[in-house]
C-alpha cells in the first residue's frame, strides 16, 4: 500500500507512521501542504492508495483542499483527521471526496480499523465521535 501523510506535527506523523508500519505492508510519503504540486508530489499523489490529511494544520478551506487531493488522486481513499465534532462541518468533507473522518486525538484507537474499512470499500466512515 502507498500512503501519504499531509500536514501534521511531528508527534502526529510519528504516531501514524508507527501504526501503519506495524499493521500494513506500506510505503509512506510525507507531503508539506504548503508545497504540494511539484512534479514529484503529483507522481506520489497519483500512486497513492490512502491519503491521510491532518486538517488541524493550516488549511484555509479544508473542503477545497480535500477536493483538490481527490482530483490529483481519484483512486485513493482519503482519511481526514481533525477536531470537528459537528456534522455540518464533517459532511462537506465527504462531498469533497473523503472516504473517512476521525478525530485527531483518536488515532491510537481507530486509525488501523478505519484504514482497513476504507481499503475494503467502505465509504463515509466517521470514527471517534460518540
Amino acid at each position: 500500500m502507498n500512503a501519504i501523510i499531509i500536514g501534521g506535527n511531528e508527534t502526529v506523523k510519528t504516531t501514524i507512521r508507527e501504526q501503519l508500519n506495524e499493521n500494513f505492508h506500506v510505503r509512506i510519503h510525507h507531503l508539506d501542504p504548503d508545497a504540494i504540486l511539484g512534479d514529484h508530489d503529483q507522481a506520489v499523489l497519483e500512486s497513492a492508495d490512502v491519503i491521510l490529511i491532518d486538517l488541524t494544520s493550516k488549511f484555509l478551506n479544508s473542503r477545497l483542499f480535500v477536493k483538490e487531493m481527490k482530483e490529483f488522486s481519484p483512486n485513493a481513499k482519503i482519511l481526514v483527521l481533525h477536531i470537528y465534532r459537528e456534522n455540518e462541518l464533517i459532511t462537506p468533507l465527504f462531498h469533497a471526496g473523503a472516504s473517512g473522518y476521525m478525530l485527531i486525538d483518536t488515532i491510537h484507537s481507530h486509525l488501523v480499523h478505519v484504514i482497513k474499512r476504507m481499503t475494503g470499500g467502505d465509504e463515509d466512515i466517521i470514527a471517534g465521535i460518540d
